[in-house]
């Protein structure tokens, strides 16, 4: 086993990816298994950096208390640095009315995405029989291709070394190298659909229908993978002319997008979604429901959770709540350094950077009545959920500037202009957004 991983680690790091590794540990075997591969993988000098990613779910007790004790004392006694993250996983699900098992999937890709920047490589555990329950679990629901691909063995930072090997060769390999772990007393019980697939259904189609359905799954997905990986390779290209990110945020162009047949349509989506950071996909259902409502060209937040989906501009805006922030900098200077200027002798006093006020009035450029600024950033198309953090200068009279909108009638220059200003925005997203 070490030397096939071995291989794999190797032909990674030979493609130019940068091999400083955190290992997700659960105190499992599978993950106990991984660990003991990677410990030795670092001490052969394989990797240049290890170290260990550990959640606490709070939902076991005493059980769970006793697994993140056990986690300490392997990572002390291997002298592996532990990052140990704790997670309130039912507040969550209440908060945001789904299951335990969808909140805590989404609370530990939330804080993988944070600690992503910290390593090359997030090792997880899973393994041949994982990817069978996966993609029979997605047929259940009614999955489309991605779903029915099952688990990838490298998805952007994420690797999983063991997903060729079943769970019976990792059992040989803990029983032969005297690993110790804890054993999860959920996986026995029946209470959850994976745990039903595993222990009952699986059991039952091997014994009455006489077929090994966990090796025909995993040919299924692996076939099609390769039709998948096709389509990944084209959604890229077509990408390239309708997509840009940014930390935190998508923007497709709509027109584009609402051309492409439905195929590499959901293929664009689902890539815009990684890039604004999502880890995890959004199940066919949501996804369907959010690209009609796009098709239909609502501009209406078509989003769920930490989702927000909306139609500005002629573009498809995908915003991942937890990361995204709009923080531009708003500076005034004499030198021509913007295509905003505006003349000083028409301002008032002191000018100063704040956020707008929608109660405010602002004189839009070519137009000889003030207008509400909530007006204003609508007729601009401003998104809904950029207008609470839009900027704007303001001398002792009035706003005489506002980010996406420009400046106002009441400050232009003219043949009697003695001395110009320049407007500088710097970080400005809606410049990143629409450009």
């Amino acid at each position: 086993m070490y030397n096939k991983i071995k291989q794999f680690i190797t032909e990674l790091k030979e493609s130019g990816r940068d091999m400083r590794t955190a290992v997700s540990f659960s105190g499992g075997t599978d993950s106990r298994v991984l660990l003991d591969v990677f410990i030795r993988l670092w001490k052969d000098r394989i990797i240049p950096k290890l170290e260990v990613i550990y959640f606490n779910h709070r939902l076991r007790g005493k059980e769970s208390a006793a697994e993140e004790k056990f986690v300490k004392e392997t990572c002390a006694a291997c002298k592996i640095k532990l990052r140990l993250i704790s997670l309130n996983v039912k507040k969550y699900a209440e908060e945001n009315k789904m299951t335990i098992e969808t909140a805590a999937r989404e609370l530990r890709y939330f804080h993988y995405g944070r600690l992503a920047e910290d390593y090359g490589c997030i090792a997880q555990g899973h393994h041949a029989d994982d990817n069978a329950e996966t993609v029979f679990f997605n047929i259940m629901r009614g999955t489309g291709l991605e779903g029915a691909c099952g688990i990838k063995k490298v998805r952007d930072k994420f690797i999983r070394p063991l997903l060729d090997l079943t769970r019976r060769e990792i059992l040989d390999y803990a029983e032969e190298n005297g690993l110790k772990f804890v054993e999860d007393s959920t996986n026995a019980k029946t209470d959850h659909s994976r745990n039903k697939i595993r222990n009952i259904i699986f059991p039952l189609i091997e014994k009455e229908l006489k077929r090994e359905i966990k090796n025909s799954l995993n040919n299924f997905s692996s076939s099609l993978r390769e039709a998948k990986d096709h389509i990944d390779k084209e959604s890229e290209k077509v990408s390239k002319k309708l997509l840009r990110s940014s930390e935190g945020i998508s923007v497709i162009k709509y027109d584009g997008f609402n051309s492409l047949d439905p195929c590499m349509k959901t293929a664009v989506f689902r890539l815009g979604l990684r890039k604004a950071g999502f880890s995890y996909g959004i199940d066919r259902e949501k996804t369907g429901s959010i690209l009609k409502k796009i098709a239909s060209g609502s501009r209406s937040d078509a989003g769920t959770g930490r989702l927000s989906v909306t139609i500005s501009r002629n573009s498809v805006v995908v915003i991942n709540r937890d990361t995204f922030e709009n923080k531009p900098v708003v500076t005034i200077t004499p030198d021509k350094i913007s295509d905003h200027y505006i003349d000083a002798g028409k301002t008032k006093g002191n000018i100063t950077v704040l956020k707008v006020k929608a109660g405010d009035t602002f004189m839009p450029f070519g137009k000889n009545k003030a207008e509400k600024i909530s007006k204003v950033l609508s007729d601009k198309k401003i998104p809904v959920f950029l207008r609470k953090d839009i900027m704007c200068l303001k001398d002792d009279e009035k706003v005489i500037f506002i980010q996406g909108c420009g400046i106002s009638e009441q400050v232009k220059t003219d043949k009697s202009t003695k001395e110009t200003l320049y407007i500088n925005v710097s970080k400005d997203i809606l410049r990143k957004m629409y450009q």
